[in-house]
Formats: C-alpha cells, structure tokens, sequence
C-alpha cells in the first residue's frame, strides 16, 4: 500500500467523486486531485496542486460551471470544472512568512456563498460579490484561539462553529523572561527549553469547543465532557448537529439549549455528519450511526472490513459515499461498493519544477 494518504474528498454524483491524495508533514507538501466521472472529463482525470487540499466541496449551480472547490491549508481556493480558477483568502493560513492567522480546514457552499474555517478561530463567507469577509477570529475575546474544525450557518442567518480550544499556559514573569533571555544568550538549547518547560506552566489543556453567531455575537457552548469536536451540521429544523470524540452529540439553536445526544456506552469517535433523505448519518472509527428525527439511533452501519481508517462521509443524488484515507466506498442495495482505484492515484507527488 502506498504512504500516500487521502486528505480530502467529495462526492460528485451517484457515480463520480473527487479525492485528494498526498503527504502531511512538515515542509513543502503538494496534493493531486483525483476526478472520477466527472462531467465534461475523462473517467479519471488528474490535477497536481503545489498545496496541501485539506478540503474539498462539491458546488450546485455556481457560476461559471465549477464542479467543486478545493480549499488549501494555506487560504488558497481552487474552483475545478471546464475552466480553472484560484484565489486567496486574505490572511488565512500560515504561509511560508507566516504571517496567516493559521492554517485551514473545512469550506462549505450555501447558495451563491461559500463559508470557510480554519485554526486561530477563524471564519469567513465569500458573497455573491466574489469578496471575502472574515467574521471571526482570536482577536475576538468572546472566542480566544480555537482550532475550528467545521462550520454551518442555518437559514435564518446563525452561525455555528467548532473544533478544539488551544491549551493556555502562564506567561512567564518579568524575571523569568530576563532569565530565559540570558540562558538564550549565554546557555545551550536543553537548558533554554527545560526553563522554558518549566516557567511556562500549562494551565488548562485542549478542550471541545462549540460556539454560536447570532446577532453579530459569538457565543460558547457548555459541552458535556471535555473531547473535541469534528464536525457541525444543520439539520432540516434549522438546529445545528455537532459530533466528535468520545462519541458525543449535541444538538441545539441557543447556545444554552444544546442538549447531549450521545449514544450511552458508545465511545467511537465521530469524524464527520451528512444528511441523507433527512437523517443524520454520524461517521465513527468502525460504523455510520443513522440517526431518526428525534436524533435517536435507528441503524448501525458497519464500515468495510477493507477500508478501517476513516475520513468522511458525503452523499450526492441520493447515495452515500464512504471516503477512507485508503480508499473510496459508496452505499448501494444495502452494501459497500469499493471502488478500484487506479495506481495512478498513489503515485508520488512531487514538484515537477
């Protein structure tokens, strides 16, 4: 099997999907999109990006027949179809100058908009303008710095992020600071980094977090427990649908009307939520729970035996799509359907230059 993994992935159709392979390390990281049976190209058919994809979207109806958009880690977005285009969202990302408010995660379309989310609790829509407009970030003391996994607005214009919250740490004292800049001047890099250790006491560690946007106005969510979460969705009620670690489920509107969902003795990890014909499907380390209206559990889908190492699920025209970093699935007559992946998929992506 190769080391390359799939980061990032979409349904198209019934029949056609969109993944993106690569390497996530430190350094220069490049990804090549895959494209199957999409309209206008051949059955299979290739794109190499200079960037690390860490999410892909499919897009309804957008302008200028784009099929999908392609979300870097950096802030770059893509639109794939008949005809190419990119563009940057301003400060998103880390870069090479690092100077970004931190890297990327997840894009969603809604209508003629797209909305964007990333770490340093960082949110933006782009309007029917073609402009960005970030509405959150670290600066605001109503949400400090969270790494914001998934976001989802509703249809009457609430916003719903989350993700995990940084750990916090002591600031070191005047003193310490003088002592650190002196063992930086004077001593070696083990002693810089054990006083550093040392004065630096963690004071809280990563913790879930949910926060919801009404009224211009972040607001955080009580969670039950302390695991992360993966994912947020809006179900058909115009509640938002959260899911994460430890098998938690929250499900609310005001920020003080979450309730927990979870399923008792269940302790999987939820990476992501789709919609299909209205319920919920929650996508765990070994099964897709389906959940009724009443967001009560309804059936236990178990995942391939093939593919044990999950990403996400999607659905289009009806079908779900399973997307394992090693492989693709879809949902038919009531079981899988692996797809046969060419080995061109698992080439090594490198620069050409």
């Amino acid at each position: 099997m190769s080391n390359y993994d799939i980061w990032a992935a979409c349904a198209l159709s019934a029949d056609g999907f969109a993944i993106s392979t690569g390497l996530l390390e430190d350094g220069p990281q490049f990804s090549r999109l895959t494209l199957h049976r999409a309209p206008g190209m051949p059955e299979w058919n290739y794109v190499h990006f200079e960037s690390t994809l860490v999410w892909l979207t499919r897009l309804d109806g957008w302008r200028h027949g784009a099929l999908l958009a392609a979300l870097g880690i950096d802030g770059d977005v893509s639109f794939v179809g008949q005809q190419f285009a990119s563009e940057q969202i301003p400060e998103a990302g880390a870069g090479d100058d690092e100077e970004g408010r931190g890297s990327m995660s997840q894009i969603r379309q809604l209508g003629d908009e797209l909305i964007a989310c990333g770490y340093g609790s960082q949110v933006y829509v782009r309007d029917t303008r073609d402009a960005w407009t970030r509405i959150a970030d670290s600066d605001d003391e109503a949400l400090g710095d969270n790494a914001f996994e998934a976001v989802a607005r509703n249809a009457n214009g609430e916003w719903a992020a989350c993700g995990n919250t940084a750990a916090a740490f002591r600031e070191p004292t005047a003193a310490e600071q003088a002592e650190l800049d002196r063992i930086a001047e004077t001593g070696t890099m083990p002693q810089y980094l054990a006083a550093k250790e040392r004065f630096e006491t963690q004071l809280a560690g990563e913790i879930g977090c949910l926060y919801v946007r009404n009224k211009r106005r972040w607001t955080g969510v009580d969670l039950p427990g302390s695991t992360y979460l993966e994912d947020v969705i809006v179900l058909e009620d115009g509640r938002f649908l959260a899911a994460g670690g430890g098998g938690l489920i929250v499900a609310g509107r005001d920020p003080d009307g979450f309730e927990d969902f979870s399923q008792p003795g269940f302790a999987e990890n939820y990476y992501s939520i789709c919609l299909v014909g209205g319920r919920p499907h929650l996508l765990g380390d070994t099964v897709i729970h389906v959940l009724g209206k009443d967001l009560q559990l309804e059936e236990e889908i178990a995942l391939p035996d093939e593919l044990q190492s999950p990403l996400l699920i999607d659905v289009a025209d009806g079908v779900l799509w399973y997307f394992d970093h090693k492989g693709v699935a879809k949902r038919r007559q009531n079981a899988w359907v692996i797809t046969d992946l060419p080995d061109d998929v698992w080439e090594e992506v490198r620069h050409d230059g």
